[in-house]
C-alpha cells in the first residue's frame, strides 16, 4: 500500500509539468463551449456531415471565412510575440490566399468587414484569437471528403482550397500549435482565453449580420 503510494506521487511528480501544460488547452475549450456550440450551427455543420449543404450555403461559409481572415489575419500574425511565431512557421499558416481561391470559384468579390471587433493587439490575446482560426481547419480532411461527396456541390468542381490548406501538415500543425498554447504560463490564461472568446463572438456576430 505504502509502495503504491510512493510510486503514485513519484510519478506525478514526473509529469508535473505535463499536467499543467494541459489545463491551458482544456480551459479554452470549456470557457468556449458554448460559443463553439452556437458557431457550429451557424456553419452548417450539421449540414456538411449529412451530405446535404447547398452551394448557397457553402458560398456564404466562404465569404463568412474569407471577412474574418481578411481582416484579421495579419494583424494576429504581427501582434505573436516573435519566438512563437517562428516555432509556429507562422508564414505557413495563412489562409487569405487559398480563401480568395474559393471565392473566385463560386463567383464572389472580395469584400470587406463593415463592423469590426476590437481586437487587442498584445501577444496573449492574439495567441487566443489564432486558436480559434487554427482549430477552425483541424476537421479540413473530414469536411473536403464530405464536400466531394456531396451531390449539390459535385457539379461546380470544387477545389474547396480553404479546408485543404493544410494538406498532411494537417495534424502535426494543430499538435505544435496546442504543444505552444500548453506551455503557456498561468498569468497569461485570462488573455488567452479573452482572446479565444472574442474572435469566437466576432464570427457569430458576422454570422448573424449577413
Amino acid at each position: 500500500m505504502h509502495r503504491r503510494r510512493f510510486i503514485f506521487y513519484r510519478t506525478a511528480t514526473v509529469f508535473e509539468l505535463i499536467i499543467q501544460r494541459d489545463m491551458l488547452h482544456k480551459k479554452i475549450k470549456d470557457a468556449t463551449q458554448t460559443l463553439h456550440t452556437e458557431l457550429e450551427e451557424l456553419m452548417y455543420v450539421k449540414e456538411i456531415m449529412a451530405g446535404n449543404l447547398t452551394y448557397r450555403q457553402y458560398a456564404r461559409m466562404l465569404e463568412i471565412n474569407y471577412l474574418i481572415t481578411a481582416e484579421y489575419e495579419q494583424q494576429l500574425i504581427k501582434s505573436l510575440d516573435c519566438n512563437i511565431a517562428l516555432r509556429l512557421d507562422i508564414h505557413k499558416r495563412i489562409k487569405l490566399e487559398a480563401l480568395l481561391k474559393d471565392l473566385s470559384e463560386v463567383k464572389i468579390a472580395p469584400g470587406v468587414l463593415k463592423e469590426k471587433a476590437h481586437i487587442k493587439l498584445d501577444p496573449e490575446y492574439a495567441l487566443g484569437c489564432l486558436y480559434v482560426l487554427e482549430s477552425a481547419t483541424l476537421g479540413g480532411n473530414v469536411v473536403v471528403t464530405k464536400l466531394k461527396d456531396n451531390k449539390h456541390l459535385s457539379p461546380y468542381q470544387l477545389h474547396f482550397n480553404y479546408y485543404r490548406v493544410y494538406g498532411e501538415q494537417l495534424i502535426s500543425f494543430w499538435k505544435q500549435f496546442c504543444e505552444i498554447i500548453n506551455e503557456q504560463p498561468e498569468r497569461n490564461y485570462p488573455k488567452i482565453i479573452e482572446g479565444a472568446k472574442d474572435m469566437y463572438s466576432s464570427i457569430i456576430d458576422l454570422n448573424l449580420s449577413l
